[in-house]
């Protein structure tokens, strides 16, 4: 906390070429803060989208057009299908594209990212699923491995996906 990595995450996407519209998934606590750092980094040029409130509200700010969407993993969970892994289950209305399926997002940053290394986790699949085809993505962590180095592969998937496609192979 406080090394500067939601900066460090701003000045990249600075250098990306055309990084809009962009995704960023962050604890609800950060939503504000991201929102205020987005505006004092690039000025009062984006719509910059909240996505909080109501489901109704949230479904009216997750419309098509926006710069940036900000969004907790809680919301991530409701405004996403879940992309699918191994033997997790996954139902019908699982499997049903929902708001954030409908952005084609070039950019997905991901903040505390470490709360997206259970892949069979339903926030992880509903990351790896919004992010659909996104030429950038980035994930931010002060805690990449918790445990051990498996850890580290539904990160590296979401970052990675064509290179790290199976959990078993990264571990042998």
């Amino acid at each position: 906390t406080g090394c500067g990595k939601s900066r460090t995450g701003l000045a990249g996407l600075a250098q990306l070429d055309e990084p809009w519209p962009a995704l960023i998934v962050a604890p609800k606590s950060m939503l504000l803060t991201w929102e205020n750092e987005l505006n004092s980094f690039f000025g009062p040029s984006l719509d910059i989208r909240v996505v909080a409130g109501t489901p109704g509200q949230r479904k009216k700010l997750l419309e098509p057009g926006g710069d940036v969407y900000i969004i907790s993993y809680g919301s991530l969970r409701q405004h996403s299908k879940l992309a699918h892994f191994g033997k997790a289950k996954v139902t019908d209305a699982q499997r049903e594209p929902k708001e954030l399926n409908a952005i084609d997002f070039r950019t997905v940053l991901v903040d505390e990212a470490h709360r997206a290394k259970n892949p069979t986790a339903a926030q992880t699949r509903a990351l790896w699923a919004a992010s659909g085809e996104a030429a950038y993505r980035l994930a931010m962590t002060g805690t990449p491995v918790q445990e051990n180095a498996e850890d580290l592969w539904a990160l590296l998937h979401f970052v990675m996906p064509e290179v790290f496609t199976s959990k078993t192979a990264y571990v042998d």
